[in-house]
C-alpha cells in the first residue's frame, strides 16, 4: 500500500513537471527569445495548439498566399489548416482547412470556405459568400442578414494586424460564419519591451471579447493576443477562454 502511494506521488510529480514545462514553453518572454532574430514578416506561421494550456492537441498553419482575383476583384487570400497531433489522434482525429478571400479595399471577406474531416464520423463543408453592401451573406440557398463590416475569424485577425496600435485604443468588428452575428471588441491593453542582452524587443498585448450581438450571456469568448511590434504585427501567443476551458496557440515556426 505504501508503495502504491509513493508511485502515485511520483506520477503526480512527473505530471506537474510536464505541465510546468508546457506552461514555460508558452511564456511570452521565451517565445520572444526564440523568434526575435527570425524573419517575423514570413508568410507562413506554424502554431501549436494546446487544451487547458498544457495538453498539446493540434498543430496549425496560417498562410498568406498573396494577391488574387475573385470575380474580377482584387483580394488577399489567407489559408489556415490544422490537424490533431499523432498521439492525440488515437482518441480523436480531425483535419481542418479554411480559406478567406479578403477585399483589398475594405479588408472585409468576399468568400470564406471551410472543410472539417473526422474520418469515419463527420465531414463538414461550407462556403459563405458575403455581400457587405447589401448586408447579407449566403450559404448555399440560405441568406442571412449581417452587419456591414462582418468578417470570418481569419480575416478578423488580419484586420486587427492591419490596424495602428496605440495603448487604450478600441477596435470593433463583427463575425459570422454560420447563423448568428457576433461582435468582437478588441482593446490594445499594453505595449512592452523585453531586454535581451542589451537589445530590446517590443510587443503588444491586445485583449478581445467576442459575444453575440443579441446579447445572449451564454455565448461569449475572451481572447488575449501577443503581437510582435513589427510591420506585420506577427502574433506569437493567443489565449482563448471558451466555455470548455482555456485553449492556447503559440508560435512554433516561421516559413
Amino acid at each position: 500500500m505504501r508503495f502504491v502511494k509513493i508511485a502515485l506521488l511520483v506520477l503526480l510529480l512527473i505530471a506537474a513537471l510536464l505541465s510546468l514545462n508546457e506552461i514555460v514553453k508558452d511564456s511570452p518572454s521565451l517565445l520572444i527569445k526564440n523568434f526575435k532574430n527570425k524573419n517575423l514578416d514570413s508568410k507562413t506561421l506554424v502554431l501549436n495548439i494546446k487544451f487547458f494550456g498544457i495538453l498539446p492537441a493540434a498543430s496549425a498553419r496560417i498562410e498568406d498566399l498573396g494577391a488574387e482575383k475573385l470575380d474580377r476583384k482584387s483580394v488577399f487570400h489567407f489559408k489556415a489548416t490544422a490537424q490533431t497531433m499523432p498521439y492525440f489522434s488515437k482518441i480523436f482525429q480531425a483535419q481542418m482547412q479554411a480559406d478567406s478571400y479578403v477585399d483589398m479595399k475594405n479588408l472585409c471577406p468576399l468568400k470564406f470556405s471551410q472543410q472539417v474531416k473526422t474520418p469515419g464520423t463527420y465531414n463538414y463543408n461550407r462556403e459563405i459568400i458575403y455581400d457587405q453592401k447589401q448586408k447579407v451573406m449566403r450559404i448555399g440557398d440560405v441568406q442571412r442578414e449581417i452587419f456591414e463590416d462582418t468578417r470570418d475569424p481569419i480575416s478578423a485577425i488580419f484586420y486587427l494586424r492591419s490596424q495602428e496600435f496605440e495603448k487604450g485604443r478600441e477596435i470593433q468588428t463583427h463575425i459570422n460564419t454560420n447563423q448568428k452575428n457576433y461582435i468582437m471588441l478588441a482593446r490594445v491593453l499594453d505595449y512592452k519591451q523585453l531586454d535581451i542582452n542589451g537589445e530590446k524587443t517590443g510587443y503588444w498585448i491586445v485583449t478581445a471579447e467576442v459575444k453575440r450581438a443579441d446579447k445572449s450571456p451564454r455565448h461569449k469568448t475572451s481572447l488575449s493576443i501577443w503581437f510582435f511590434d513589427n510591420k506585420a504585427k506577427t502574433p506569437f501567443l493567443i489565449k482563448i477562454m471558451t466555455s470548455g476551458g482555456l485553449v492556447t496557440a503559440s508560435l512554433a515556426g516561421l516559413k
